[in-house]
């Protein structure tokens, strides 16, 4: 009985495991909870190749706060992030751009003085094979406001 056991387990690894890509590497991008009605603004993200195309997230899951799964984050060239997500991506090791965006009609009349798309500077990061690489992405801020943009930081904190 054991041996049957054993044979379905090393079959099973055996599908999993040939089921995943061989040269890969993990980019995990994190939004943390934001305050009042900035935590809800969707915040799009953008991967590029270094050759400028763009990754389609085919292989992206996005976890809500409480870590399981959140639907219908992912579009055709791009994922958003509401507060609290965070989007794992399987990526092919080498060198990309990333960048985070929200449209105007995305932003809810937020600041809507400004009137102007929030975006982020382009950020070019290197992933190699079987790596994981972790950014975070917040809204800019000046003092305590939120300012209408987005930016992006190795850390967890801001500052």
């Amino acid at each position: 009985m054991k041996s049957v056991g054993l044979l379905a387990l090393l079959l099973f690894s055996t599908l999993f495991v040939a089921a995943q890509p061989l040269e890969t590497a993990n980019l995990i991008v994190v939004r943390n909870e934001d305050n009042g009605k900035m935590n809800i603004l969707p915040c799009r993200i953008y991967i590029e190749t270094e050759q400028g195309r763009t990754v389609v997230p085919e292989q992206v899951t996005v976890f809500d706060l409480s870590g399981k799964p959140a639907g219908n984050r992912i579009r055709s060239g791009f994922v958003y992030l509401v507060g609290g997500d965070t989007a794992k991506y399987i990526l092919k090791p080498g060198k990309y751009r990333i960048t985070a965006r929200t449209p105007i009609v995305e932003q809810d009349k937020y600041l809507e003085e400004q009137n102007r798309e929030w975006s982020s500077e382009v950020k070019t990061f290197e992933i190699l094979r079987e790596n994981i690489k972790e950014l975070f992405v917040f809204p800019k801020s000046v003092e305590a406001f939120y300012s209408g943009g987005w930016k992006f930081s190795l850390y967890p904190n801001e500052d």
